[in-house]
């Protein structure tokens, strides 16, 4: 099996023109479908990595009455009071901290049912679609999943080494025209035509609650910023490592969290913009 390593210099070469004269409507509008009571933090964290992603609008939806802590951290970012309409969103994310209740069921089939464009789907998102794949039919081609490794087994079933692993991941991916990113300490990237690419950032520090929600959200505003799946996953997964590791350094992996992984994006966006 062959599998590419994800450099600086793969997604240097993968990020888009800058344009002088854009503005918010060109840069595209993401949504994130996240949170439910008691579990803002997972809304708070995927808004934060969607708003350092380069798109031009970000909406979160939320329970009403965690809506006060969105406000108060985000000001930036829109509140979604609605998902009867989804195609004015570029690319919508979905599951942190959703919960597996049936209202959050019914949540997921409906905006799976009125999807029109690419989804990234994490978390409780992948934990519904484990439990009731008929809804796998119904997700766009283009996608993006995000597995850690217990939400692949139950995406997948049980797999006895490497190997079999990532031949299981790269079938979801095939079976679903989706990309799937296999979370870890090198995260692996698994395309639909069965190629693989293995991230070459990020640390121990970074195995902490939240890391994910912000992967979720800073993805899906690079699939509303207008990358493709492929090059949205390489190119985020490779940032996000690299946030985390500047996180690192300036702090030390014991003492890093998930906010900390949201305020080195820039950072990492700045690294990646220097000469080679």
């Amino acid at each position: 099996m062959n599998i590419r390593d994800v450099d600086r210099a793969t997604v240097a070469a993968l990020r888009l023109p800058t344009d002088e004269f854009a503005h918010k409507w060109l840069l595209g509008h993401a949504l994130l479908v996240v949170g439910s009571r008691g579990m803002v933090g997972a809304a708070l964290l995927a808004t934060g990595g969607a708003l350092r992603s380069g798109c031009g609008l970000v909406s979160t939806h939320l329970p009403q009455d965690e809506r006060a802590a969105l406000h108060a951290r985000y000001p930036s970012a829109m509140l979604s009071l609605d998902l009867t309409t989804l195609d004015r969103y570029d690319a919508v994310g979905v599951g942190c901290g959703l919960g597996q209740t049936e209202q959050s069921v019914g949540v997921f089939s409906r905006l799976l049912e009125n999807a029109v464009r690419p989804v990234v789907v994490d978390a409780d998102g992948l934990n519904i679609l484990a439990a009731r794949p008929q809804l796998g039919a119904q997700i766009p081609r283009g996608s993006i999943l995000t597995p850690h490794q217990g939400e692949l087994r139950r995406l997948v079933g049980e797999w006895e080494d490497e190997r079999q692993k990532i031949e299981a991941s790269t079938e979801l991916a095939a079976l679903l025209g989706s990309v799937v990113v296999v979370k870890g300490a090198r995260t692996m990237i698994c395309m639909p035509d069965g190629s693989v690419c293995r991230n070459t950032t990020g640390n121990w520090g970074m195995a902490c609650g939240g890391s994910g929600d912000v992967l979720t959200g800073f993805l899906t505003g690079l699939l509303a910023r207008g990358y493709d799946a492929q090059s949205a996953a390489m190119l985020g997964v490779w940032l996000h490592g690299t946030a985390g590791d500047r996180a690192a350094h300036a702090l030390s992996a014991e003492a890093m969290n998930s906010i900390d992984v949201i305020d080195h994006l820039p950072a990492a966006w700045k690294e990646l913009a220097e000469p080679l």
